[in-house]
């Protein structure tokens, strides 16, 4: 379970940096830390709380607390331990190459760079003569975009009912412990996604034509089994019942009706392609 506990500066920070009210923030970590001061001076106490909430954001991110996070970066391996990072100040632009005087974020950027082994670059070259760095000549290297992997937190699905007729496109907000976690509007069968920190045990909805709900984090049954089946078809939009783990008449139409809109067998039994696909079609 990833740990909620940040830092005193971590939670300064959060109270700095955030649009919503500090003691909001620093009551929903667990603290009564003052705010940084409002200063405008970013000295060495504001890069501190940057990077503790950085370091937070990641705990959040992937699932883990400061020890996993330490432990993941453990397995990186640097192609020269000395040289883990290299600037290149103005030199190798993606925007409007051999131009001056131009104001380009896309150029300000910064690049996390994998080798396969046997073609590290030599980087003690590149540091010393960065104009003919074989980083970024032309002939060298062959860029490819590595696929950003999924976030390690645990997936939040909410579907919104009046009645059984779902709310579409309505805009919202999920908190936990009064801290925005985040928003958007509501898919057309009324389905909220996101992604909440695996420590919540509770969160709450805010929709913005008003009203707000607090509602339990719960951990979904496998989705072989039939309460797990039941509750992805209930935020799915084909299971009306109430997902109380035993087969019925509903369940099986709601299996029928999810299997011929995945072009599955048709047959309103939870057998292995079915359960496999409605894992994969509901994200967990």
């Amino acid at each position: 379970m990833a740990s909620s506990v940040a830092s005193t500066r971590e939670r300064k920070a959060l109270s700095f940096i955030s649009f919503r009210s500090p003691t909001a923030l620093t009551s929903g970590l667990g603290s009564s830390a003052a705010d940084l001061s409002v200063d405008g001076d970013v000295g060495e106490l504001t890069w501190g709380a940057i990077f503790d909430c950085y370091e937070l954001a990641l705990r959040l991110e992937l699932g883990e607390d400061a020890g996993g996070v330490a432990g993941l970066r453990s397995k990186l391996k640097f192609v020269d331990s000395d040289r883990k990072a290299l600037g290149f100040g103005e030199r190798f632009p993606v925007e409007e190459l051999g131009v001056d005087q131009f104001r380009s974020q896309l150029n300000r950027r910064v690049e996390l760079l994998f080798f396969d082994p046997g073609e590290e670059p030599n980087l003690a070259d590149a540091e010393a003569d960065p104009d003919t760095a074989e980083l970024y000549l032309p002939g060298n290297f062959e860029r490819t975009a590595l696929p950003v992997s999924s976030s390690g937190r645990r997936n939040s699905k909410v579907r919104l009912l009046v009645g059984s007729e779902p709310i579409e496109e309505q805009s919202f907000k999920l908190l936990v412990n009064g801290m925005l976690v985040f928003s958007g509007s509501s898919a057309p069968n009324g389905l909220l996604l996101g992604h909440v920190p695996d420590e919540a045990t509770e969160v709450e909805v805010q929709l913005s034509k008003g009203g707000s709900v607090l509602l339990p984090v719960q951990r979904l049954a496998p989705a072989d089994t039939t309460l797990g089946a039941q509750r992805r078809l209930l935020h799915l939009g084909y299971f009306r019942g109430e997902p109380d783990g035993k087969t019925s008449d509903e369940l099986q139409e709601a299996l029928r009706t999810f299997q011929q809109a995945q072009d599955l067998g048709v047959t309103g039994v939870l057998d292995a392609p079915t359960s496999s696909t409605l894992s994969e079609v509901y994200g967990s």
